[in-house]
């Protein structure tokens, strides 16, 4: 469980056990936002406001991969949102380890007017 206590350390303040992630995923559903367009400088700015880590989107993780200054946990975000609104898997847990990632996160939409209800 070493390895899981490291990656946990990057995304939370080992001392008081809490967290500050920014998530950087609305790209994919709204397109380049004013403010985060460059997302390097954005993670970079995030950093120094000591933030313990970001949700990035597979595409724009090498562009927001820091090779210097103040580290910064990674949180890969495995789905996106569609046009009509519905999620899909973009990636997995697999590629999220070969990435580099602490973490993953996913949406998942309870209550939709399609789900099944079960009582």
């Amino acid at each position: 469980m070493l390895g899981k206590k490291i990656r946990m350390e990057r995304v939370m303040d080992r001392n008081t056990k809490k967290t500050v992630i920014v998530p950087l995923i609305h790209g994919v559903g709204m397109g380049p936002i004013e403010g985060i367009k460059d997302i390097k400088n954005t993670v970079d700015l995030i950093s120094l406001g000591d933030a313990n880590a970001v949700i990035l989107h597979k595409g724009i993780v090498g562009a927001g991969h820091r090779h210097s200054g103040k580290d910064i946990g990674l949180i890969l975000h495995l789905t996106a949102t569609l046009k009509n609104g519905n999620q899909t898997l973009v990636t997995d847990v697999e590629e999220a380890i070969t990435t580099g990632a602490d973490a993953v996160s996913v949406r998942i939409d309870v209550g939709g007017p399609r789900m099944k209800r079960s009582c």
